[in-house]
């Protein structure tokens, strides 16, 4: 049994008006023991299709350049190389996203690339499940976590790879109060 912690950038504009759906322009994950530790990593761009033109805003948030996108795979090709990698070690799995919001953006993709990536739907909500656990009122962003649970983030934030290398930090310290 493993889990993976994972964490996408999505296509974004600086109004509340989107032209087009969002779609990922990143995934990044981690593979976790069931003990809890690293096992490994995983990032990748992918070439968004409605809109494979990055917005200055999305650039200048995530500091994904124009160029890096336009060399990355399509969906469904680093969807595979993804699933490769998740199970090289094995057929048991769990997957963990903070929020609902990746789940509801790679399902779409996933649709709108007629992928076969059933793992999706299976993707559990570390938000919820968090302030569950901590019985709050009020929901609380990843941000207010980690300062709570003096976690300091390490790397660039707005970028998938970095953002579930910190969740798998919250996972690890309440690995025996998830559900899976």
């Amino acid at each position: 049994m493993q889990s993976i912690i994972l964490d996408i950038e999505a296509t974004c504009w600086n109004d509340s008006f989107s032209p087009y759906p969002q779609e990922t322009i990143e995934l990044g994950a981690c593979k976790l023991s069931m003990y809890g530790k690293l096992l490994s990593k995983f990032s990748e761009l992918i070439l968004p299709r409605n809109n494979p033109i990055l917005s200055q805003y999305c650039r200048n948030l995530t500091g994904i350049s124009q160029k890096e996108i336009d060399q990355a795979k399509n969906f469904n090709t680093v969807m595979s190389k993804f699933e490769d990698w998740v199970f090289e070690d094995s057929d048991q799995n769990y997957y963990f996203a903070w929020g609902s919001k990746d789940k509801k953006i790679l399902a779409d993709d996933n649709v709108n690339h007629r992928g076969e990536n059933y793992w999706i739907e299976e993707i559990q909500d570390l938000k919820k499940q968090y302030n569950d656990i901590k019985a709050y009122n009020k929901v609380l962003g990843f941000d207010k976590v980690l300062e709570l649970e003096n976690i300091e983030f390490e790397g660039n934030k707005h970028r998938a790879l970095p953002d579930a290398f910190n969740l798998s930090k919250v996972f690890v310290k309440y690995i025996d109060s998830w559900q899976y």
